[in-house]
């Protein structure tokens, strides 16, 4: 019959319980890390998209009609591609007013009741808008050249 005492065995079962259930409770109120992934490469995502929507505007402002994402300036190479695949985003002009940027989302923040589209203070900062509520997978959003982004 052993001699240990009871009472730290116990004691070593409820640290090691309380320990996994915060690392687990940790997860569920953050995400994993996979997910932090996620939302960080979404945010550069919506950096990039936010950089181009503002140097079209620009460029339109100045009388000029950029209708290929190379003919945008003052961009860097970062802010034109996807921070995953390295591709760039999709930049189509529709006519004088309207043009199209499309890229690949890996999280859906389109039922994320935690922000809305005017919350600056959500995922992902004081960019536009309109970036910030997208599905999972590829998102269109057409863009007027006259409208001032919404923060």
């Amino acid at each position: 019959m052993s001699t240990t005492p009871l009472l730290p065995k116990v004691l070593g079962w409820l640290s090691a319980l309380l320990v996994t259930g915060a690392i687990v409770v940790g997860f569920l109120v953050v995400g994993s890390p996979v997910e932090a992934r996620k939302r960080k490469a979404d945010g550069e995502r919506i950096d990039g998209l936010s950089a181009i929507a503002q140097a079209v505007r620009q460029q339109a402002a100045q009388g000029k009609d950029p209708h290929q994402l190379a003919e945008i300036s003052g961009l860097s190479k970062d802010q034109v591609k996807d921070p995953v695949t390295g591709k760039p985003y999709d930049y189509s002009r529709i006519d004088h007013l309207h043009f199209e940027l499309c890229a690949s989302f890996e999280t859906d923040t389109s039922k994320d009741s935690s922000k809305s589209e005017s919350d600056s203070s959500g995922y992902y900062g004081s960019q536009e808008a309109i970036f910030k509520t997208h599905t999972k997978g590829r998102n269109c959003f057409k863009l007027n050249v006259k409208d001032k982004p919404t923060y």
